[in-house]
């Protein structure tokens, strides 16, 4: 008697990128931020969760520095006439730490400058918290900024 077995094997030779189209896309620090400015000023003004946003990229390889641009809006437009953004921040990173972070205020009218630290509180979404001090036209600021990343 004689026995043919015949052994079927499926591969998968997939090149219409499906598999690529299934990878997700890496979340990173790099996006657009929405978020809250809270200070006191020695002029006794005080800003309570007043609205901004901000859109982050890597400024070196090693991605332990952001640069952000900034606006006195959520809308990631300028506040007040301003062409483009409402100023500059840049950011530098140790982990979740936050070791230096300045901003220079370019507000017409009212730019100023800024400098302090924080931490990445979350990474679903990315949560950036900044204690801040600086001063501008409503005076010398003491406060607090929260950036939270949107679609991730």
């Amino acid at each position: 008697m004689f026995v043919v077995i015949h052994l079927l094997s499926c591969s998968s030779d997939d090149s219409s990128g499906q598999e690529e189209e299934k990878e997700e896309s890496l979340v990173t620090l790099e996006g657009d931020y929405i978020g809250t400015w809270n200070s006191n000023t020695d002029l006794d003004i005080t800003y309570t969760d007043f609205g901004i946003s901000a859109k982050f990229t890597f400024a070196n390889s090693e991605k332990t520095r952001l640069r952000g641009e900034f606006f006195a809006t959520t809308s990631f437009t300028s506040c007040c006439g301003s062409p483009g953004n409402d100023g500059t921040m840049l950011i530098n990173l140790d982990g979740d730490t936050i070791e230096s972070f300045t901003f220079n205020d370019q507000i017409i009218d009212c730019t100023g400058n800024f400098n302090g630290s924080g931490r990445i509180t979350s990474k679903t979404p990315y949560t950036l918290q900044i204690d801040f001090t600086g001063n501008d036209c409503d005076g010398n600021h003491i406060g607090q900024m929260i950036f939270r990343r949107r679609n991730n």
